[in-house]
């Protein structure tokens, strides 16, 4: 009887000793993956603390590229300011600077305009595809008094004559007459958020929208302040409802 119950408690004993023995191992098993998950812990806000600073960069690059985007854009106003462009104008054979002064000159006759060709510092035909039978002049004027003068006498003249605006006969162009439009140079930028700005004034209602100077301008009717149109970005704010 007492060598059954050594027995016993040999193997009790055992049992024990292996259940100390695993959870030694459970314990160790534990502590490894507690570095683990510490390390993984450290190794994320290693991460986390790189996406951060590289969104700082990224955010200052954003600020850097705008501001010289703004310089770029400042600096090529002040190249086209005192410049208008006449679009739709046809082509010419052997086409030469003297045809081009001589047919602006005409016009300001019809526009009442007392032009001279020391008025004009440039007249370039811009580039167009070769099957098309017009194409557009930019002219540059010796001041901006100039431009916008040439600019409201066309207004004006197109409202005195709304059945005979101005076309290619008013320039000397012979027949088939093609109507002229008129309006101040624009930068790339300047047209593209023109462009932008024209077809949210459609969707959205608005009565007006114009370029003076080189800006844009908005108005949604003519008791409403007109809004300076600068970016993209401001337009899509403009469509954002407000939240009260």
């Amino acid at each position: 009887m007492v060598n059954v119950q050594n027995a016993r408690m040999d193997k009790l004993e055992n049992h024990l000793m292996e259940l100390k023995t695993s959870t030694s191992k459970i314990e160790a098993s534990n502590t490894d993956i507690d570095k683990s998950m510490t390390f993984l812990s450290d190794q994320l806000t290693s991460i986390e603390t790189k996406i951060t600073g590289l969104e700082k960069e990224r955010n200052s690059m954003s600020i850097k590229l705008t501001a010289l985007e703004e310089k770029v854009e400042s600096l090529d106003r002040s190249i086209v300011k005192t410049c208008v462009e006449l679009r739709n104008i046809p082509k010419q054979s052997k086409e030469t600077k003297k045809m081009l002064y001589t047919s602006l000159l005409k016009l300001s006759n019809y526009i009442e305009m007392d032009l001279q060709s020391s008025d004009i510092r440039e007249v370039l035909r811009q580039p167009s595809k070769k099957d098309s039978t017009t194409s557009s002049l930019t002219v540059e004027f010796t001041n901006t008094l100039l431009k916008s003068e040439f600019l409201t006498a066309i207004k004006e003249y197109n409202r005195r004559n709304p059945n005979n605006k101005i076309n290619s006969s008013h320039l000397g162009y012979e027949k088939p007459t093609t109507p002229i439009y008129v309006a101040e140079q624009l930068t790339a930028y300047s047209k593209r958020l023109f462009y932008l700005a024209r077809t949210y004034a459609k969707a959205n209602e608005y009565s007006y929208c114009w370029t003076s100077e080189g800006r844009i301008l908005l108005k949604k009717n003519p008791e409403s302040p007109s809004i300076v149109i600068r970016s993209e970005q401001q337009l899509n704010s403009l469509s954002t409802p407000k939240v009260i």
